[in-house]
């Protein structure tokens, strides 16, 4: 069983005293580190070990604002022809361009081949959505994306679809009315294809080490649709799936946890670690403590899961959340 604890990157590099840091999570019960980045500092992997804790490396996919911003190419377009907008914090990357797929795939390869890491964990292995935001009831649907011209000519390519002598944006109209179906089997396809290339490299150094992949909290429509992630498909490739169930940030009520995992185990029987919330993350409305340990509870109960992750792990050190970890493992 893992209890998972999502500490940033740049949270690890500012600890003064980080055996005392993972001592402090370990007390709360946290068996696991996990953390996102290229490079991680080997002390503290060294310290997790010593401690009889795992440390879990993360590999950031398809998301880097700096990327987009040196290479426009990368930037996705919606299906009016115009770049998606930021939205808060998120961009995205349009996942077809193979230099950037390649760039990751040796990111992976160095870090594995570099750190003592027990697992390793995929992020952002999608196509572009900030999901947080264009997921909640109270916001415009998502957008799709991307209907750039190199990504449609890929499109063409893939699926023997002539497509039309006109702009983008009529493109992107004639594909959602007339082969919504066969754009989403593309899109998905090109995620699978790339987390098999990341199943290769892993298995090369680390086979018995799982391999994660989180996975957007959408109904099975929208995450093949919008996000290119075929739970089915990916299932070969993978070990553990993470829904990143963040109720609260969505306005939904913890029954949606239930609900958003039964529909995940429809699709595979891999075992599930779901990412959960711990404290307001961007929502000024209450989080309340007994609906912390409900969220606890529900994961627990839940047949095909094998633990979950705190996001983030340093937020159990507020309002007694470690605490009530800890009570509900005993």
């Amino acid at each position: 069983m893992i209890i998972g604890a999502y500490i940033f990157a740049n949270t690890l590099t500012e600890w003064d005293d980080p055996i005392l840091e993972l001592q402090r999570l370990k007390d709360y019960g946290v068996n696991t580190i996990f953390c996102e980045a290229d490079a991680y500092p080997k002390d503290i992997i060294d310290h997790a070990h010593e401690l009889e804790m795992r440390f879990m490396g993360g590999l950031t996919c398809f998301h880097n604002n700096d990327v987009v911003k040196q290479t426009p190419a990368y930037h996705p377009i919606t299906a009016d022809g115009q770049p998606r907008p930021q939205i808060n914090w998120y961009l995205g990357i349009t996942p077809t361009h193979r230099p950037y797929q390649q760039q990751r795939l040796q990111a992976l390869d160095h870090m594995l081949s570099t750190y003592q890491l027990d697992g390793v964990w995929l992020d952002f292995i999608r196509w572009p959505m900030h999901w947080e935001v264009e997921l909640r009831d109270d916001t415009m649907p998502p957008l799709e994306t991307s209907f750039d011209t190199h990504t449609l000519n890929q499109f063409a390519d893939w699926s023997g679809l002539s497509l039309l002598d006109q702009p983008n944006a009529q493109i992107a109209d004639w594909i959602l009315e007339h082969y919504r179906d066969t754009w989403a089997d593309f899109k998905c396809d090109v995620i699978t294809n790339f987390v098999s290339e990341v199943r290769t490299i892993q298995t090369k150094y680390a086979g018995d080490h799982p391999l994660g992949i989180n996975i957007v909290p959408a109904d099975s429509t929208q995450r093949r649709g919008f996000l290119g992630q075929d739970v089915q498909a990916l299932s070969p490739h993978v070990d553990v799936f993470s829904p990143m169930v963040y109720h609260h940030i969505l306005g939904r009520d913890v029954n949606w946890i239930r609900d958003t995992l039964n529909q995940i185990v429809d699709e595979t029987d891999k075992p599930l670690i779901p990412f959960v919330q711990v404290q307001n993350l961007t929502r000024d409305d209450n989080f309340s403590s007994s609906e912390w340990e409900q969220v606890i509870q529900t994961v627990y109960d839940h047949p095909q899961t094998n633990g979950l992750i705190a996001f983030t792990g340093t937020q159990l050190h507020q309002n007694q959340r470690g605490e009530t970890l800890s009570n509900y493992l005993k």
